[in-house]
């Protein structure tokens, strides 16, 4: 088998199960930004949660359970 991989237009998302963590590759030179957002936090005060409400019905999600 021959590994191709496209390090120019590619955004590789690998899961840790054992873990529990996610790490995102995106190519260096990329325009695009990356922001975290926290749902599981327990502060009233965080907009986490809403903003990913407004974002997940403007965007295609892909999830990925741990």
């Amino acid at each position: 088998m021959n590994m191709e991989l496209d390090t120019t237009n590619t955004i590789y998302v690998a899961t840790d199960v054992t873990n529990g963590t996610v790490h995102i590759l995106m190519p260096r030179k990329s325009s695009i930004r990356l922001v975290e957002l926290h749902l599981d936090d327990p502060d009233p005060e965080n907009t986490d949660a809403a903003e990913f409400k407004l974002l997940e019905t403007e965007m295609e999600e892909t999830r990925i359970d741990l």
